[in-house]
């Protein structure tokens, strides 16, 4: 037993050696009185043999020891830490992790192993990793500062979560599962909310979600437009192929712009039973998200990564990166053409559509397009399943919803100005449905400076409140905002 004892103790040895700028520094000198040290250290992790790999959290269970605890090292900067006499067991593995206390340190080292018995040593494979950069920004362009998907203090649910800068990853395709870790980190110093300084409850955070299904194309895709009772829609007539191509010949229309791939669209809101991951907003300047061992199939449309601050509102830039033991496709979903604003039917702003009285009594958005050609533009209408579904079932009539879009400066009853395949195109249907929008191949004309168009969105009867979301994509720069 003693022999067995002996046999699983380990000294080990952690030493830094000079970097590039200390061997530039020191070139003309013969002594190491100038080298610079950095503060590090190790941790030792015991893992089971079932699971070998990368260890990619720090449990205080399975943490064996530290280089930290020895009376060899601390937080000073030096050359090497050390500790001896660690007992191991060979019931398990044990992972050695070596590191610089500061972050962003580029040292190479050398890692001894003292033991009386042989053992074996081998390097884990480098992980694979994806990094961007971006801002939360507030403008009349752009804005996003969404926020936390609660508001902090209340409890309540956030519209303009939707707003914040979005990103996606796919697994490849493989039955094996993969581990997974999203790390964001502030890269700001000073954030400000409306002139003033950030508040000191103001964290950083990072919610995981996945996607909504990329429609279905052709035959497929038109069965499954439904209405609140699960009936087929006939969908919208479209104009030939043959008199669009006379129409671009003509010059009425511009040729057709190359599009990104937008089979997947932002996220804009997450129903309560939907699989969503959130991290703790416990630290202002980091935030992160382990998945552990995941499988392609149960992402197989991806995986959606949004970095926030938890005030609305509040401006800052961040670093994200996506670890992982195999490549993944990392991309952010675009927001230069595309633009989502969230509002609410309220009591103020609920009067229905324009057979009623009070139908002017909408929210608003103004439309701002930045060209001098006719401009491609697709406007959504959209609204949470989870908010409307049981009341648009019992008021299948009263909640359709529509949208107007008008040209000229005053709401009036019979809307003028737009055109849709040389007919004048007042709205859209009413329809019993939870996301509509313009008809395809959708375009409006430049209008004169400081003009714009208006956007507005009712409920087919008034007083039908709840949250929406008008999104709205184009061929050229526009501005849209809530009036």
């Amino acid at each position: 037993m003693n022999r067995d004892r002996t046999n699983n103790i380990i000294d080990l040895e952690l030493v830094q050696q000079r970097n590039r700028q200390d061997d530039e520094d020191a070139a003309d000198t013969s002594d190491d009185s100038g080298d610079e040290h950095y503060s590090i250290g190790f941790v030792i992790l015991r893992q089971s043999k079932s699971d070998p790999g990368r260890v990619w959290e720090q449990e205080p269970k399975k943490t064996i020891t530290e280089s930290g605890k020895s009376s060899f090292s601390g937080l000073m900067p030096r050359r090497e830490v050390c500790k001896a006499s660690v007992r191991l067991s060979p019931k398990y593995n044990y992972i050695v992790v070596p590191y610089t206390r500061e972050w962003g340190v580029e040292i190479p080292y050398t890692m001894r192993v003292f033991t009386r018995q042989e053992i074996k040593v081998e390097a884990l494979p480098e992980l694979y990793s994806q990094t961007y950069e971006g801002s939360w920004v507030v403008g009349d362009e752009l804005d996003t500062a969404g926020g936390a998907m609660a508001i902090p203090g209340s409890g309540k649910e956030n519209l303009k979560f939707c707003q914040n800068p979005q990103y996606i990853f796919n697994l490849p395709k493989s039955k094996d599962r993969v581990s997974v870790k999203v790390v964001l980190r502030r890269t700001d110093k000073n954030g400000v909310v409306k002139g003033k300084r950030e508040g000191k409850n103001n964290f950083a955070g990072l919610v995981l979600v996945k996607p909504d299904p990329p429609p279905a194309s052709g035959k497929k895709r038109r069965q499954d437009i439904t209405n609140f009772m699960g009936e087929p829609l006939s969908p919208h007539k479209r104009a030939a192929a043959a008199a669009k191509a006379e129409r671009i010949a003509r010059g009425e229309l511009p040729p057709p712009v190359q599009a990104q791939d937008d089979s997947i669209s932002r996220k804009l809101a997450i129903a309560r039973q939907e699989w969503c991951c959130q991290s703790d907003f416990s630290d202002k300047e980091s935030a992160n998200v382990n998945l552990g061992k995941i499988m392609q199939v149960w992402c197989e449309n991806g995986m959606i990564v949004v970095p926030v601050l938890q005030q609305p509102g509040m401006e800052g830039s961040y670093m994200l990166e996506v670890f992982s033991e195999v490549p993944v496709a990392m991309r952010e979903l675009p927001q230069d053409h595309e633009k989502t604003v969230a509002a609410a039917w309220t009591e103020q702003l609920s009067g229905g559509m324009h057979m009623f009285e009070n139908w002017k009594r909408n929210p608003k958005f103004s439309l701002e397009l930045f060209t001098d050609r006719p401009a491609k533009v697709d406007i959504t209408i959209s609204r949470p399943l989870d908010r409307w579904e049981k009341r648009a079932v019992k008021d299948s009539v009263g909640c359709m919803m529509g949208f107007y879009v008008i040209s000229v400066t005053h709401v009036k009853k019979e809307p003028t100005g737009v055109f849709h395949d040389g007919k004048p195109f007042v709205s859209t249907p009413y329809m019993p449905v939870h996301k509509l929008q313009t008809p395809e191949d959708f375009y409006l004309q430049p209008l004169a400076e400081k003009e714009v168009y208006t956007i507005l969105p009712t409920t087919y009867e008034p007083e039908k409140l709840g949250p929406f979301f008008v999104t709205v994509k184009a061929d050229c720069d526009f501005r849209l905002s809530l009036k």
